[in-house]
């Protein structure tokens, strides 16, 4: 909750590769998202995350590294618990996120062998298309100090750990700002590398004491470890959802290149239109100027007297539209006289009305 408030084409076109990377181009902010893991929050331990997208600029962003911090430490009590839960981890992480791609025989191929299928990031059916997947290693450095029980032994010392991390995350919310939340699910394991030394707890002194000796790096005190469950929640300050960016660059120059083919194809189009707009213009134009020209020839007195008709009905017409414009200009005129005087005979008559309302 405090982390929610603080945070207020199939194609068909040839593949043409985008040179200019215009598609791909992140900002610092679309780079960057915070997460916080709600497992922790349940044992008591506050926690918050920070992620980086570490790809340029000329391939789509599918690579990313992340510090986490954990922070749980009781420095002082009154008397000596039975229970101590006291950590205090900072881990790094490298992910490598994607999205499921369907198989289609020709540029996503089919499955070679088991491990492959196991691996691949291909399959038949895409029954999640909003799910963004992630794996990735980890390496990790912890203070820890543990003790359950007034009578079982407690373990304090530091720990450095690695392994992988596996996971998904689902987009929860969008804002109007375009910043998103995202829901995130996975788990890291590995192995710890242990330095410790057992204590146990006197109550009736009030103090703890060593229950045995110390283990140290030298002794290669190594264990495996579940290093985190996660079920949490990650705050994008972008624009870009996170199943929106981390694609695959084969498919976002195919769309790109749709794109440019779908322009150049109505550009060409356009052309052609209007190409044979004109000629058919320039046919008919024709037609008819070799039409006229054998009527002149044929008679150039009756031409010239066509042409004297022309002019006098173009004259004659523009009397005509001189007059109705006069005319026009005239019935306007007495309209707007005739109405002053209304609206004149109306006032009066008001006028009068009040005065005999008066006496």
């Amino acid at each position: 909750m405090l982390f929610l408030c603080t945070a207020s084409m199939s194609a068909y076109a040839q593949w043409v590769p985008d040179d200019s990377r215009r598609l791909d181009t992140l900002t610092v902010a679309e780079r960057l998202s915070f997460r916080t893991n709600g497992v922790d929050w349940l044992m008591m331990v506050p926690n918050i995350g920070i992620e980086y997208d570490i790809a340029n600029n000329k391939n789509w962003n599918r690579w990313s590294v992340g510090v986490n911090v954990r922070y749980k430490w009781a420095t002082s009590h009154t008397f000596v618990p039975s229970y101590v839960f006291n950590v205090f981890e900072t881990k790094l992480e490298f992910r490598n996120y994607w999205r499921t791609r369907l198989i289609d025989g020709n540029e996503v191929k089919a499955h070679t062998n088991l491990l492959d299928r196991v691996m691949s990031q291909r399959r038949y059916r895409q029954k999640h298309p909003l799910t963004t997947y992630y794996r990735g290693l980890f390496v990790s450095y912890a203070d820890y100090s543990f003790l359950f029980g007034a009578r079982a032994n407690g373990y304090q010392g530091q720990a450095v750990m690695g392994g992988f991390t596996y996971g998904i995350q689902r987009p929860l919310y969008t804002f109007r700002s375009g910043r998103s939340i995202d829901l995130e699910l996975g788990v890291s394991a590995g192995l710890a590398w242990l330095k410790y030394t057992p204590y146990k707890a006197d109550r009736v002194n009030n103090v703890f004491y060593a229950s045995g000796n110390t283990v140290g790096w030298r002794d290669l005190k190594i264990l495996p470890v579940v290093n985190e469950l996660r079920a949490g929640l990650v705050y994008r300050i972008g624009k870009k959802e996170g199943y929106t960016k981390y694609r695959f660059r084969y498919d976002v120059d195919l769309q790109y290149a749709y794109r440019t083919d779908s322009l150049r194809d109505e550009k060409s189009a356009r052309i052609y239109r209007d190409s044979v707009a004109a000629s058919q213009y320039r046919t008919v134009y024709g037609y008819y100027q070799q039409q006229l020209d054998s009527i002149i020839k044929a008679d150039p007195g009756a031409a010239k007297t066509d042409v004297r008709i022309m002019k006098k009905e173009r004259s004659l017409l523009k009397k005509q539209n001189k007059a109705e414009t006069v005319l026009n200009g005239k019935q306007r005129k007495e309209e707007r006289r005739m109405d002053k005087a209304a609206a004149k005979a109306e006032k009066k008559a008001r006028k009068e009305e009040e005065e005999r309302n008066g006496r």
